[in-house]
C-alpha cells in the first residue's frame, strides 16, 4: 500500500539510483522497490490523465488512487502532478 510517507520519500529522491545510494536505512525500510514502482505507475497515470488520454472510468480510478495514496493532501498531490515525465 502506498502512503503519504512513502510518496514523501519518493519525492525527496525522484530517481531510484539516488534513492539506492543516498537514502538512509529507515527510508529504505519504509519504501520498497515494489512501492517505488507503484508510485512511478501512479505518476504515469497522472500524466495520462492530465493529457486527457484516459476514459472516464480510468479517470475516476486514477483520481481515487491519488486521494487514497496522498491521504487527500493537496500539496502532495500538486507535487506529484508537477513531476516531469
Amino acid at each position: 500500500m502506498i502512503t503519504k510517507q512513502k510518496i514523501t520519500i519518493y519525492l525527496k529522491y525522484q530517481n531510484i539510483d539516488n534513492f539506492a545510494r543516498c537514502a538512509n536505512a529507515k527510508e529504505k525500510n519504509i519504501l520498497s522497490d515494489k512501492d517505488w514502482g507503484l508510485i512511478e505507475n501512479l505518476i504515469q497515470d497522472i500524466h495520462l490523465l492530465k493529457n486527457n488520454m484516459v476514459s472516464k472510468e480510468m479517470r475516476d480510478e486514477i483520481e481515487n488512487k491519488i486521494k487514497e495514496y496522498t491521504e487527500d493532501e493537496n500539496g502532495l498531490i500538486e507535487k506529484l502532478i508537477n513531476i516531469k515525465f
